[in-house]
C-alpha cells in the first residue's frame, strides 16, 4: 500500500505545480491583456487628437492647450509618429499574448497526460494491491476451512 500512498502524494504535489504554473500564466495574460487595452486606446485617443487637429479651429486649440512652440504640421507629425510606435508596440504585445497562451496550452496538455498517466499507475498499483488482500484473504479462509473441516 505504501507504493500507492507515494504515487497518491506525487499526483497531489503535481496537481499543486499545475494549479501554481496555472495560476502565474493566467496572470501573465491578464496583465498583456491589459496592456493590448491600454495601447488600443492610447491609439484612439491620438487618432481623436488627429481628427481634431484636421479641423481649423481644432489646431489652435490644441496649441493653446499643449502651449506647443512647434507647428501644427509638426504637432501633426509627431502625433503620427506615436500612433506609428503604438501600434507596433501593440502588435508586439498581441503576438506575446498569443504566444503566451500558446505555450499555456501546450504546457496545460503535457501537465495533464502526465497527471493522467501517473494516475493510471496509481490505479493499477491499488488494484495490485487489492488483488493480493483478495488472495491473502481467500488463502486464509481456505486454510480455516480444510483446518476446521471433519476429515481433520
Amino acid at each position: 500500500l505504501e507504493p500507492v500512498r507515494e504515487l497518491a502524494t506525487k499526483i497531489d504535489k503535481d496537481l499543486e505545480a499545475i494549479v501554481k504554473l496555472h495560476s502565474t500564466t493566467t496572470n501573465n495574460i491578464e496583465r498583456l491583456q491589459r496592456r493590448v487595452n491600454d495601447l488600443e486606446e492610447t491609439i484612439r485617443e491620438q487618432k481623436a487628437t488627429l481628427k481634431m487637429m484636421a479641423q481649423p479651429s481644432g489646431a489652435r486649440k490644441t496649441l493653446r492647450r499643449t502651449k506647443s512652440s512647434r507647428s501644427p504640421m509638426e504637432d501633426v507629425s509627431s502625433i503620427q509618429n506615436e500612433i506609428s510606435s503604438s501600434q507596433e508596440l501593440l502588435e508586439e504585445c498581441k503576438m506575446a499574448m498569443r504566444n503566451e497562451e500558446s505555450k499555456h496550452s501546450t504546457r496545460m496538455k503535457l501537465a495533464m497526460r502526465s497527471l493522467h498517466s501517473l494516475e493510471i499507475e496509481r490505479l493499477n498499483r491499488q488494484a495490485r494491491v487489492l488483488n493480493r488482500l483478495a488472495d491473502v484473504e481467500l488463502h486464509v479462509c481456505q486454510t480455516a476451512v480444510s483446518h476446521f473441516s471433519p476429515d481433520h
